[in-house]
């Protein structure tokens, strides 16, 4: 299986205006920490002491890239948490 090409070799651009897209991340500030974003699949189930159950096997971290021309943001949930790789 071919690696997939990392963001620093191969440069995005822009669905909107066709700018340069730089990586970013999203960050998740809760009781005090900061971390970063991640999706989950499904529709939100809520818990009545901790706010939302989800299980954390399933979760994704959020790569993010936005257009330096125009603001645009893309987001993405690669497959494997542990090496976000570039979308195609």
């Amino acid at each position: 299986m071919k690696d997939q090409p990392s963001a620093a070799t191969v440069p995005m651009t822009c669905s909107k205006c066709r700018g340069v897209m730089e990586e970013g991340f999203l960050t998740d500030h809760s009781h005090q920490v900061m971390c970063a974003g991640s999706w989950h699949p499904g529709k939100i189930q809520r818990h009545w002491l901790w706010g939302l159950k989800f299980q954390r096997k399933q979760q994704r971290e959020i790569c993010a890239y936005r257009c330096q021309n125009c603001g645009f943001l893309e987001l993405y949930a690669p497959g494997n948490t542990s090496t976000p790789s570039h979308p195609s």
